[in-house]
């Protein structure tokens, strides 16, 4: 009890000081804000950020995170500066921060996870008009291909961060873990009521624009890494970027659970309207237009449990990658317990396949004697004070995802629940 009436305290946080600062901003929106002329133009907008106000993390990537005040306008180019990167898509604008000058926000040793660095070391927002930022990325971009991007897939708690400080070590890709910005395609999906699915051609624009982007410097070679929550949209990396080399990183269903639950605090309990709220998040975003796992969902709900939701969006994002899987052979997927079991061939094969030479392996296994997530509320230290899995992870509790990951068609089975049939697992 006491855990979910701390979730709806920090809800009612939330909703306060959006509330209080939303006036803010308003007021200042109103006296300070750009003209009819500035913003039909094909300019950048420029705020400078008076305060940072993120006050919880169900908006990581949103400019509302920010009091900002308009300053004028800028060429098209300043979104081209070093110091300046990709942050959110928000109804017609796509949003790019300014980060303090020196700040090495891509370091994941100093910054396990990108859209925190960011949203911590921005200066200012640039904000540029959708069919701006369209034609721009036809012009500067052209016919390029993703051929310098890597892309990790994966559901959480995998091991995932831990193979991206192994890709980071050695020094030949910028990487970017969680960048944030991908998590606003769905949304925006939703608001502009697309079909996701690969035929819907605004969809991949959108897709492309946001990798290119993240990605411009064609030099360059760059792996992200992505939150969890990004699978619902892994069938369109491919057609938005089809030169790109994508991975998927696992773990059996019983540690990545408890590592879920311990990382985030999700227990056990009865007060359902707090379910219900999360349950209606996820309906609205990250279940859109899915109405076959809403169905598996509606008739195996646990209505009392937002452990059980998490369980269930978990094994949500291993069925995305299955559903690619089963067409395609060029995602290979990479086992956790493989890599704890089989360090040195693990990243011998994982370097291969980013065409990484093998005299860097010891180098990238440097990064498995440190907290890959150092630095943040997920490090080891910060977990271990708020252990909550073993209460929650009950027998019970596994064989209820067990049947849902069957109705998901995965099998799963031993002492660890091991996922048995996941396509292109690496073989060691």
């Amino acid at each position: 009890y006491n855990e979910y009436k701390s979730y709806l305290s920090e809800m009612l946080k939330f909703m306060f000081y959006k509330f209080l600062y939303g006036t803010i901003q308003f007021l200042l929106n109103v006296i300070f804000g750009p003209s009819r002329k500035a913003t039909e133009s094909n300019k950048c907008l420029t705020w400078r950020i008076l305060k940072n106000i993120s006050v919880n993390e169900f908006m990581p990537n949103s400019s509302t995170n920010f009091i900002i005040q308009y300053t004028g306008t800028e060429d098209i180019s300043w979104i081209e500066r070093d110091d300046v990167s990709l942050y959110s898509v928000e109804g017609d604008y796509y949003v790019f921060v300014r980060i303090s000058p020196g700040d090495d926000i891509y370091n994941t040793d100093l910054h396990p996870f990108l859209y925190m660095a960011k949203s911590k070391r921005a200066l200012q927002i640039i904000k540029v008009k959708k069919d701006v930022i369209n034609d721009y990325v036809e012009t500067v971009f052209g016919g390029r291909k993703g051929d310098n991007i890597s892309y990790l897939h994966n559901p959480g708690r995998c091991g995932s961060t831990l193979v991206t400080s192994m890709v980071f070590k050695t020094q030949q890709f910028r990487i970017l873990s969680e960048p944030g910005v991908l998590l606003s395609v769905i949304p925006h999906a939703v608001q502009q009521a697309w079909d996701v699915n690969i035929e819907n051609h605004d969809l991949i624009q959108l897709v492309r624009n946001i990798l290119l982007l993240l990605c411009p410097h064609e030099g360059t070679r760059y792996f992200i890494k992505i939150h969890s929550e990004v699978m619902r949209i892994i069938s369109l990396i491919k057609p938005a970027a089809p030169a790109i080399t994508e991975m998927f990183m696992y773990r059996a269903m019983k540690p990545t659970i408890r590592s879920f639950i311990n990382a985030f605090g999700v227990e056990l309990g009865e007060v359902s309207a707090a379910v219900k709220f999360f349950e209606n998040m996820l309906m609205n975003e990250s279940y859109y237009q899915l109405e076959d796992r809403i169905k598996i969902w509606e008739e195996n709900r646990h209505p009392n449990s937002i452990a059980y939701l998490k369980f269930f969006s978990l094994l949500m994002d291993m069925s995305f990658y299955k559903d690619v899987a089963k067409t395609r052979s060029d995602i290979p997927a990479y086992r956790y317990e493989d890599l704890v079991n089989h360090k040195e061939e693990f990243t011998r094969k994982l370097l291969a396949n980013l065409k990484v030479g093998e005299e860097l392996v010891p180098v990238a296994m440097a990064a498995l004697e440190k907290d890959s997530q150092a630095n943040s509320r997920l490090s080891k230290k910060s977990i271990g004070d708020r252990q909550s899995g073993p209460s929650v992870v009950t027998e019970e509790f596994l064989e209820w995802g067990k049947t849902i990951a069957a109705k998901l068609g995965m099998i799963v089975d031993g002492d660890d629940y091991q996922f048995q049939n996941i396509e292109n697992t690496v073989v060691f």
